[in-house]
């Protein structure tokens, strides 16, 4: 009689294994996903400097900022439709233009103040809203316990 060697897995070796990979995804899920957070605010960071760019641009030809930022200059700042939100739509950038001292709102806009909102999947970053104003300050309402926010 000849004893044939079985040469598949047992059940305790498939389970192990399994727990194993279970382990390493629940360790990496977390980081990826704060990766991923900093990645979609570098686009975010990205396209509200290019803004505040187009921002001084304006000012340099118009004397004023645009307070918006699609349509013709000086009341907007050129950007084709959705223009205002990052590729992926995970951040919308939206502008508070401020007239100047002691005069009416539709005179011509002598500061701004740019504010890049978290939508979507986006939504839960720490670092929440990113602005930044015509002085060239940058800030932040969240906190920065996953990397820097600027």
């Amino acid at each position: 009689m000849k004893s044939t060697k079985s040469t598949g897995f047992t059940l305790i070796e498939l389970v192990i294994t399994v727990a194993i990979l279970a382990i390493i995804v629940a360790l990496a899920l977390p980081s990826y996903t704060n990766y991923m957070f900093r990645i979609r605010r570098a686009d975010a960071k990205d396209l509200i400097l290019r803004i505040a760019a187009a921002q001084e641009r304006t000012y340099t030809n118009y004397n004023r900022y645009a307070n918006t930022v699609t349509g013709a200059a000086p009341g907007g700042l050129g950007f084709s439709a959705g223009g205002d939100s990052t590729k992926d739509g995970t951040y919308t950038v939206a502008i508070e233009a401020i007239g100047a001292p002691g005069t009416p709102l539709a005179a011509p806009f002598q500061t701004y103040q740019l504010s890049a909102t978290p939508t979507g999947i986006q939504a839960p970053d720490k670092c929440k809203v990113l602005s930044v104003d015509s002085t060239g300050k940058k800030d932040k309402t969240g906190d920065e316990t996953n990397g820097k926010c600027w």
